[in-house]
């Protein structure tokens, strides 16, 4: 059964430090020591890359987000997400890139700490290259903690449950300069003392110590700067999913609709009103509760008649406070008749000849 192909994304790494691993040994063994198909030796190494370095944050989060979109081509892979959610901090899904200060193994080593370490591997020989010129370069030139940068390529392995991961594959390093040293096992300082070097000391077979060196007769590659896969727009802060890549946010709710207009408040009936501050009511009539006064009432529905009131009547003030002033009510801009003014030609009720009575 042919293994299913996944589509691969390329990003450059920026300036780092070699670490970890060979460009010339292979490995040959899994991680429990047991001895690996021969079809499965590889080249392994590790470059740190400073978390602050220009670039490298876009390069994480490019990485997770190509695994998240790529996985949605796997079947049963639901449980898969769960973990990609996680972040580097992941505990089943192989990044193949850890957390130089929080990892408890490279936290440990010399050139890890504030880094991300990508860890790379490969069944081919690692293309190296010198970065003066780019031309090829012998790949033990390297040594551990010279600066390099790398252009990789990401593809996820397709795998699912506590298997699940990333490939990293060098397609090629640059050396860009040599870096402090780092020794793997114990210090030889801690085992010999001082360097045995002084006057009549040639080295071995009387060699001096290797630089980097240009492989005579090598092809040069005219310098074309790679052409940088382009990572998604930020997802989150480099290690922090946040919201899974390739997932689009949910729209935030409509705001809710402004409340209503206030309805007017209805308008309260004459009578009602005379019985609540308890004098008597007359028709047509409503109490002006500003100036204590009797006045024609407010039109409800359809303007209600203009009460008769008797020629000469006066209306009579309610019962108030003596900070009250004795005002004369005047008649409302739409009825030019008021308490004082009655209509023209109207007979009078004699039944409120004396006007309405005094309240007590």
């Amino acid at each position: 059964m042919t293994k299913q192909k996944f589509p691969a994304a390329e990003f450059r790494l920026p300036r780092g430090r070699f670490v970890r691993g060979s460009f010339t040994s292979l490995t040959t063994t899994d991680h429990k020591n047991q001895p690996l198909d021969p079809k499965k030796h590889h080249y392994w190494i590790a470059i740190a890359v400073e978390k602050t370095a220009p670039g490298v944050g876009e390069v994480v989060n490019g990485i997770i987000a190509h695994a998240w979109q790529t996985y949605q081509m796997v079947a049963g892979s639901q449980p898969v997400f769960g973990q990609m959610q996680m972040g580097l901090a992941a505990p089943s899904f192989a990044w193949k890139i850890d957390d130089g200060d929080t990892d408890p193994k490279w936290s440990q080593r010399e050139g890890c700490k504030g880094c991300y370490i990508f860890q790379m591997s490969t069944t081919f020989a690692i293309p190296t290259f010198d970065g003066a010129n780019n031309a090829q370069l012998d790949p033990k030139a390297f040594q551990l903690g010279d600066f390099v940068d790398a252009y990789v390529s990401v593809t996820i392995n397709g795998e699912v449950g506590g298997t699940a991961g990333i490939f990293i594959n060098p397609m090629g390093i640059r050396y860009l300069g040599e870096g402090p040293r780092i020794t793997v096992g114990r210090d030889p300082g801690s085992m010999f003392g001082a360097p045995a070097g002084g006057p009549g000391y040639t080295g071995p077979s009387g060699a001096a110590p290797m630089s980097p060196q240009v492989m005579a007769g090598a092809p040069q590659v005219p310098h074309q700067p790679p052409q940088v896969h382009q990572a998604p727009p930020q997802l989150a802060a480099p290690g922090m999913a946040g919201m899974a890549p390739g997932q689009v946010a949910a729209p935030p709710p409509p705001p809710p609709p402004p409340p209503p207009p206030p309805l007017p408040s209805p308008i309260e009936p004459a009578q009602a009103q005379a019985a609540r501050l308890g004098v008597q009511y007359y028709p047509g009539y409503r109490v002006d509760e500003a100036t204590r006064q009797y006045v024609p009432d407010v039109p409800q529905a359809a303007p209600a008649a203009v009460p008769v009131v008797p020629a000469g009547a006066q209306p009579q003030l309610l019962a108030h406070s003596a900070a009250h002033t004795m005002q004369q009510a005047t008649a409302y801009p739409s009825n030019p008749y008021g308490v004082q003014n009655p209509p023209p030609g109207v007979t009078p009720n004699m039944g409120f000849v004396g006007g309405p009575p005094r309240v007590a």
